[in-house]
């Protein structure tokens, strides 16, 4: 599946991709909205999220 949108991707086709699956979401993301219980705590660009060790764990209670 993964390999499937990333074709659509290099095609210049806009997903847009609800995941929990962090290694999914980084893999195939530009750009990212965090939410808890329904809203929207974080919004940005995934390389940002994923170069920021302290902003994934106060986020997601992890690191990438």
């Amino acid at each position: 599946m993964v390999q499937a949108f990333l074709e659509l991707k290099r095609e210049g086709v806009t997903l847009l991709l609800v995941e929990q699956n962090l290694q999914v979401a980084r893999t195939l993301g530009d750009q990212v909205a965090v939410m808890d219980d329904g809203r929207v705590v974080h919004s940005g660009r995934m390389a940002e999220l994923s170069a920021d060790e302290a902003l994934q764990h106060r986020l997601l209670g992890l690191t990438l």
